[in-house]
């Protein structure tokens, strides 16, 4: 019991780190496709930034100093947006991920939000000598906390380093105590919102990724138990089609075969063959013998028909009472001739006593051939009914014998 304890509890284990996996993965996916078409937003609005700042230089109509360090910033921002527009493109991406680099990834996710909210609260820093807002800063809190997903340890590292850069920039570039108290106010404020929007959508991503792994597992076991319905459903379609006493086909194994047949005809004519056989004085058999002794009869005579079936590539199947038929495709009216023969001597070698018979002292066979075009399942019907029409001449004329009818148009 414990050694089964153990393996269950290494079974739930393995599970839940191969989910863990899983949504790790999928977060991942989520934020690679992001970042990639942040990136190519930002690169597109600082490259613009970028052209305006330079023109400034040149015309000299601000601070050059301000200028330099965006100039600087923002060929910093357009480096890294470039690096991880080629890292986090979604064919690399999905080329390269594997259960050892999904931690690689999630720290380059946190490593480019953390740059990006650096760089922000740089510029805001900056901004403030000459606009005193911080619009930088608050889009990119914006951005990355709406568009990104991010564990509670993960969101920390970056949201905590651009807002100690406001908190200690701030005073360095505010004269006035006033205003630093009101951007203080702001940052804390716009902070504390921004991370609520964050655990807001990360939450709705977790509730979402739990709904959808519940319908994924519920999808595949009703698929499950769909497939093991269908199979089961076979079985039964088997041994619904399976004579219970001789183990060989019954008259609607027949019918299903012969279904298969038509199917595979496409209205295209081909040779079609049937022997209709029959245990001569079978009824006489069974009231000297008993039913027990005839029924193990029958057995045997199956037996016998049901290998060579399989050796002429033909089909067998109880037809009822003392009754079998076999058919098959493609065979001469010499073929057919020679597997009666072979059937007849199979089973008179089977040695089986039969005193009341009136044309042997062993358990014979009569049989009835027909071959025929057909081109459908109720040719193949008449062809049958032929093959017994024959086989009631056989038993009206002596019996132990076996009589042919072609039908084959040439």
């Amino acid at each position: 019991m414990e050694a089964e304890n153990i393996e269950k509890i290494q079974a739930n284990v393995t599970t839940n780190q191969n989910s863990d996996d899983s949504f790790r993965e999928e977060r991942l996916f989520v934020n690679v496709n992001r970042i990639y078409i942040i990136t190519r937003i930002f690169l597109v609005i600082i490259s613009w930034l970028f052209v305006i700042n330079l023109v400034g230089i040149i015309l000299h109509h601000q601070r050059i100093s301000s200028m330099y360090l965006h100039a600087v910033i923002y060929s910093i921002l357009i480096l890294v947006n470039l690096y991880f527009q080629f890292v986090f493109h979604p064919r690399t991406y999905q080329k390269n991920i594997n259960s050892s680099t999904i931690r690689y990834y999630e720290n380059m996710v946190i490593f480019y939000i953390s740059i990006v909210m650096i760089s922000g609260s740089v510029i805001s820093i900056v901004d403030q000598i000459k606009y005193e807002h911080l619009i930088i800063i608050m889009v990119n809190m914006l951005v990355c906390s709406s568009f990104f997903l991010m564990t509670n340890k993960q969101i920390f590292i970056p949201f905590s380093l651009s807002t100690i850069i406001l908190l200690v920039g701030l005073p360095m570039v505010d004269s006035s105590s006033f205003d630093y108290y009101i951007q203080l106010y702001y940052v804390v404020t716009f902070v504390s919102v921004t991370l609520l929007v964050s655990r807001v959508m990360y939450k709705a991503f977790c509730d979402n990724y739990e709904s959808n792994r519940r319908l994924k597992k519920e999808i595949e076991t009703n698929h499950l138990l769909n497939q093991r319905l269908k199979e089961a459903n076979q079985r039964l379609e088997i041994i619904a089609s399976i004579d219970e006493l001789t183990k060989i086909s019954n008259r609607r194994g027949l019918h299903i075969h012969m279904d298969n047949l038509e199917s595979n005809l496409n209205d295209n004519q081909q040779k079609f063959s049937s022997i209709v056989m029959d245990i001569d004085y079978f009824k006489k058999y069974n009231d000297y013998y008993g039913h027990n002794p005839g029924d193990k009869v029958l057995e045997n005579i199956a037996g016998v028909l049901s290998g060579i079936a399989k050796d002429t590539s033909g089909f067998v199947a109880r037809w009822g009472g003392e009754e079998f038929v076999y058919i098959i495709c493609g065979e001469n009216m010499e073929q057919i001739g020679s597997v009666c023969k072979r059937v007849q001597e199979a089973v008179y070698n089977l040695k089986i006593p039969h005193p009341q018979s009136e044309v042997s002292n062993y358990v014979t066979l009569s049989m009835g051939a027909c071959s025929s075009n057909v081109s459908n399942r109720k040719e193949m019907q008449k062809c049958i009914e032929q093959a017994d029409k024959a086989l009631y001449n056989v038993k009206t004329g002596g019996r132990n014998g076996y009589s042919y009818v072609s039908m084959i148009v040439e």
